[in-house]
C-alpha cells in the first residue's frame, strides 16, 4: 500500500480527556489526570491496515487516509523506491532525493510485537520548595501531591507546575507505510518480518503537511485579519481567542489561563483557557474566572469580565483541577464596604479590621463596628475546613451600627452604650470609667 497519514487519539479511561498519539505506542498517559493505560496489539490493527480508515469508538480513535510521504524539510514527495531501498539496507532514516534531508523511520511488526514506547516528555522533573520546611521537592509528574523526603509533609503542586509536567499538546500526525502487499523485491524477506513502517518527522513540518493535504482552515489568526473561511482562531501569542465578524477577526475572549489559546482536533478547532482574566477583558462565556493577581473573582457578563467578588482573604482566588476542568474558590472574608458578594448572609472583615460586614442583596454592607482591642478577625478551623468571622464590638461610639441587645463602652471610656433601633445610643454614664473586662463590660461609678 502507499503511505498514509494517521491522526489518532485515546479517550482516557479514567477522566475521558483526549490523549493525542504521535506514534505507534504500547501505552498512553493522560495529561489531565496522569492515568496510564495500555494499548494492546488489537487496538492498533485498524490503524495499520491498508486503505483509509476511521474509528469513533474503541481504545484508539481517529482516522487514517492515503497521503504521499513528504520530506519534512522541502516537502518533496519521497518515492516508494527510495523508501524500499532504505528498508532493504536496514537504515533508520531515508534521505530526500531533492534536498538530502533525512526523515527518520521506526520499524513496527505487523502484529505490533515490536512496538516502541513514545519518547519521554522533555520536562520530566521540576524542583519546587516544600511548603513546610522549604526543602526541594523533586516533582516528576507521577503525583500532584508529592511527599517531602526531609520532613514528611504532603505538598500540593501549583497548577502551573502540574501543567508544565502534563501539557495537553498537539498530536503529531505520523505516516504508516507497508510494502507487504507489493510484488516481491530483494527486500521482501525483510519486509515480511517488518510488515509495517512508521515514519516520524518533525511536528511542525507534519502539521504543515496535513494542513496542505486536507486544506483545513488555519487555527492561527490576527486581530483585524481576514477570516478566509475560518470561524475561530487563536492569536499567535496564544493569549486571545478570535472569532470572525464581518469577514475579519476580532477578540472574542482572552485566554490568560495556564493553557492559553491552542489549536485542538488537529487544527480543526481551538480551545481557550479563560480561567484567569482581568476586569473588562472581552469574553463570550457564561462562567467565572480568577483575576490574574488572584485577588478577585470575575464573572463574564456576556461581553466582558466584571467583578463578582473581591477575594481579599488569605487564600485569595484559587483554581483546583477536577474531572470537569477546574473548581474556583474565592476567599471573600476580607472585603471593602459596598463590594459585590456572591451569597447573602456571608460575613467579612473590612481591610482595616475595624468593621464587620454582611452580604445583603448582592453587596457587603456594614454590620457592626469592631473598635475593641481584638478588632475584626478571620479564623480558619483546620479540622472541619470552616472559616469564622469574629468582631470585638465591646468599644463603639454613639450612632455606630449594632446588633439587637448589644452593649458597648464608648471610645472615650465614660459611657455605657446600648443598641437602640440598630444604632448605639447613650445608656448610662460611667464617672469612674467604662472598660471591657473579659466578656463583660465594667461601668464604674454608675448609679
Amino acid at each position: 500500500m502507499p503511505a498514509k497519514v494517521a491522526i489518532v487519539f485515546v479517550p482516557c479511561a479514567r477522566c475521558g480527556a483526549r490523549v493525542p498519539l504521535s506514534s505507534v505506542a504500547s501505552s498512553a498517559t493522560c495529561a489531565a489526570c496522569a492515568w496510564t493505560q495500555a494499548l494492546g496489539d488489537a487496538a492498533w490493527q485498524w490503524v495499520l491496515e491498508p486503505g483509509a480508515r476511521a474509528a469513533s469508538t474503541g481504545a484508539i480513535q481517529g482516522e487514517t487516509r492515503a497521503s504521499a510521504l513528504g520530506c519534512a524539510a522541502c516537502k518533496a514527495t519521497l518515492p516508494e523506491s527510495v523508501v524500499a531501498r532504505a528498508f532493504a539496507q536496514g537504515k533508520n532514516a531515508v534521505a530526500c532525493p531533492q534536498c538530502s534531508a533525512p526523515t527518520t523511520m521506526r520499524r513496527v511488526s505487523r502484529d505490533c510485537v515490536e512496538i516502541a514506547a513514545a519518547p519521554p516528555h522533555p520536562e520530566a522533573r521540576v524542583d519546587v520548595p516544600c511548603s513546610n520546611c522549604g526543602a526541594r521537592l523533586a516533582a516528576d509528574g507521577s503525583t500532584q501531591t508529592p511527599v517531602c523526603t526531609f520532613c514528611g509533609t504532603t505538598n500540593a503542586l501549583p497548577l502551573d507546575v502540574w501543567a508544565r509536567l502534563h501539557p495537553a499538546g498537539l498530536a503529531a500526525p505520523f505516516f504508516v507505510w507497508s510494502l507487504a502487499s507489493r510484488p516481491k523485491t530483494p527486500a521482501s524477506v525483510y519486509l515480511a518480518v517488518a510488515g509495517a513502517l512508521v515514519v516520524v518527522a518533525g511536528l511542525a513540518a507534519l502539521v504543515a503537511y496535513v494542513v496542505r493535504a486536507s486544506r483545513p482552515p488555519s487555527p492561527i489568526g490576527a486581530v483585524g485579519g481576514a477570516c478566509s473561511g475560518t470561524q475561530a482562531a487563536c492569536t499567535a501569542d496564544g493569549e486571545s481567542l478570535l472569532e470572525c465578524e464581518n469577514e475579519k477577526f476580532a477578540v472574542a475572549c482572552t485566554c490568560k489561563g495556564s493553557k492559553g489559546c491552542r489549536p485542538t482536533e488537529h487544527g480543526r478547532s481551538v480551545s481557550c483557557d479563560y480561567t484567569r482574566a482581568d476586569e473588562n477583558d472581552p469574553c463570550n462565556v457564561k462562567d467565572f474566572a480568577c483575576s490574574t493577581d488572584g485577588k478577585s473573582e470575575l464573572r463574564c457578563d456576556g461581553s466582558k469580565f466584571v467583578l463578582a467578588s473581591p477575594c481579599g482573604g488569605a487564600d485569595g482566588c484559587t483554581l483546583a483541577p477536577d474531572k470537569d476542568g477546574f473548581t474556583l474558590s474565592c476567599d471573600d472574608h476580607v472585603s471593602p464596604v459596598g463590594a459585590p458578594c456572591l451569597a447573602d448572609g456571608r460575613f467579612a472583615c473590612s481591610p482595616d479590621g475595624k468593621s464587620m460586614l454582611r452580604c445583603s442583596r448582592g453587596h457587603f454592607e456594614l454590620a457592626s463596628t469592631c473598635k475593641g482591642p481584638k478588632a475584626c478577625a478571620v479564623a480558619k478551623n483546620a479540622i472541619d475546613d470552616t472559616t469564622a468571622v469574629s468582631c470585638d464590638g465591646n468599644v463603639a461610639d454613639v450612632g455606630d451600627p449594632c446588633r439587637p441587645d448589644a452593649h458597648a463602652c464608648d471610645s472615650g471610656g465614660k459611657q455605657l452604650l446600648a443598641c437602640d433601633g440598630g444604632r448605639f445610643a447613650r445608656w448610662k454614664p460611667c464617672p469612674g470609667g467604662c472598660a471591657p473586662r473579659g466578656e463583660q463590660l465594667e461601668c464604674r461609678g454608675a448609679r
